[in-house]
């Protein structure tokens, strides 16, 4: 099978292309990996912090953090099994293939030498036939050249072979270089998307009324005694006692006066009037007596301290002149 000079060196750099685009990508590809190794070591980082950092928090703060923490470790897990499918499966094959260029080259340079030879032979036959001196050197000379086109010839055909198995050889491996880096990065992006998913529904199963109200109850305690004798006395400031209501019939009755509790005081005033109202109470012409008692009452701080014990009898006197 001829080949002709010109094919040859474009197969010498069909070759070597595909060889630099190889190294190329092996390159690159282990500075991704290895870049995602230290990646991996920042994700470890951040798990300890949000694992110490979880033990200084409570109730679903906490329990956020620390399932966040757990998540990512598995998700880093994940990474490092992509990592170690990586070098198996896509760094090696890439390191590998550089011996396939060397047979491509190995042929063609053979292939290079044996033209090269018959060339050679060439010119030497030409030179002896012409000169007619010595008919032995010039068979001698003719069975070198045959011989040396017949292993230029067989040179060919080793290299035509050659380049197709290279030619095969390289899309069968970048297919399954390329597949098999793609089939690693899904299926890492994939579970680690589903791990990451789950996670992400606990931050909003925090119920945040509680968690403020679980840091005021553990505050209350905290108040201290000088806060707690200006909250009684605010309390007892702002205790008051009911007051009987007056009709507006009784718009002109005297002044009240207050009675010692439990007693029921009585005023006899000059005078004629009548008096009506709720409770017991008479009166009638001069002298008369009017005498009006108010129902118990509770001290509101007591109602307010739980206490059940009731306070002293109030009684008021309401008296017509």
């Amino acid at each position: 099978l001829a080949m002709s000079d010109e094919k040859a060196r474009f197969l010498t750099s069909k070759v070597t292309q595909v060889e630099r685009m190889m190294q190329c990508i092996f390159e690159d590809a282990d500075l991704l990996f290895y870049k995602q190794q230290s990646l991996s070591k920042r994700y470890h980082r951040i798990t300890q912090t949000l694992k110490s950092s979880a033990e200084q928090e409570t109730g679903g703060i906490r329990t956020v953090m620390t399932a966040i923490a757990e998540t990512i470790t598995y998700v880093e897990a994940q990474r490092r099994k992509m990592l170690e499918r990586a070098q198996t499966q896509v760094l090696k094959p890439l390191k590998d293939f550089s011996a396939t260029c060397r047979q491509a080259k190995d042929a063609l340079k053979a292939r290079e030498q044996a033209v090269e030879r018959m060339k050679t032979k060439q010119k030497h036959y030409d030179k002896l036939s012409t000169s007619g001196k010595d008919n032995v050197k010039v068979n001698q000379a003719n069975l070198e050249l045959v011989g040396a086109s017949t292993e230029a010839s067989q040179s060919n055909t080793v290299l035509y072979e050659t380049m197709g198995r290279f030619e095969r050889r390289k899309i069968a491996d970048v297919r399954q270089i390329l597949g098999n880096f793609l089939h690693a990065q899904i299926e890492f992006h994939a579970r680690s998307l589903e791990l990451l998913s789950s996670v992400y529904d606990v931050l909003y199963e925090v119920d945040e009324e509680a968690e403020v109200q679980d840091l005021m109850d553990h505050l209350k305690p905290a108040l201290g005694a000088g806060d707690l004798v200006r909250s009684r006395a605010s309390s007892a400031s702002s205790m008051e006692f009911a007051s009987p209501k007056v009709s507006p019939r009784d718009d002109d009755m005297g002044p009240r006066r207050k009675s010692t509790p439990g007693v029921i005081r009585t005023e006899r005033r000059e005078g004629t009037g009548t008096g009506t109202g709720t409770g017991t109470g008479t009166g009638a012409g001069a002298g008369a007596e009017f005498t009006r008692s108010m129902p118990r009452t509770r001290s509101l701080r007591n109602e307010r301290a739980g206490q059940t014990g009731p306070f002293q009898d109030m009684c008021i006197v309401f008296v017509w002149e």
